[in-house]
């Protein structure tokens, strides 16, 4: 799988007043009518049942330019509320999501499905902007950016 590029995005919810978040490449788009995404979450993460108790999640798809970002939400001694420290963001729909990204969105969880050591939560978009820009890309166990 390590040969397979993906796009670099934060997962992100909110825990009462506590803002919480972590880096994956594993969105997928699930459907378009309704739009519906699917995210991956080990299942040890705490993000998991933090999820599971909002019922909801924000994504942020990263533009190039925020791999010191992707890297600090990636990062496992980070704990997940000092995360946003020092990232523009906005909360939207009671999720946080990180300003000047590719893509940003937020999704009312609808389904999840424990698999592996894993949990995929489907969700349905309830938000959604995107920009112009490069996206940052994760391939072969390494952060890329694109050929311009």
């Amino acid at each position: 799988m390590a040969h397979v590029a993906t796009s670099v995005s934060i997962l992100s919810c909110c825990e009462g007043p506590e803002i919480l978040g972590m880096t994956i490449s594993s969105l997928t788009s699930v459907g378009l009518n309704p739009p519906t995404v699917s995210v991956c979450v080990e299942g040890k993460s705490n993000m998991v049942e933090v999820i599971r108790n909002a019922r909801r999640f924000g994504v942020s798809v990263l533009r190039a330019e925020q791999q010191s970002i992707g890297k600090t939400f990636a990062h496992p001694q980070t704990p997940y509320a000092d995360r946003f420290k020092g990232s523009a963001y906005e909360i939207i729909n009671q999720c946080p999501l990180i300003q000047g990204g590719l893509a940003m969105m937020t999704c009312e969880v609808v389904h999840e499905v424990p698999i592996s050591e894993n949990v995929v939560f489907f969700g349905r978009v309830t938000h959604v902007e995107s920009h112009s820009g490069q996206p940052l890309v994760y391939f072969l166990r390494n952060w890329q950016e694109l050929a311009r």
